[in-house]
């Protein structure tokens, strides 16, 4: 198999400490401008994740040609 660990935007410490920022920030409710932190974290956590995806299929597919 192809070993992926260290390919893409977002790794596994990354990830974790934008899912604890997300919860801290929701259980504390903090807001800027109107703006919920804890609401900018997960999207943000949510596009690095769809960004480390795309990223290790490609490195996935060139491994394999």
């Amino acid at each position: 198999g192809v070993k992926v660990e260290g390919v893409g935007i977002a790794e596994r410490a990354e990830r974790v400490l934008l899912l604890i920022l997300a919860a801290v920030t929701y259980t504390l409710n903090f807001k800027v401008e109107r703006i919920e932190i804890g609401d900018a974290v997960s999207y943000v956590l949510l596009l690095l994740t769809i960004i480390t995806v795309i990223q290790r299929f490609i490195y996935i597919k060139r491994c394999l040609m």
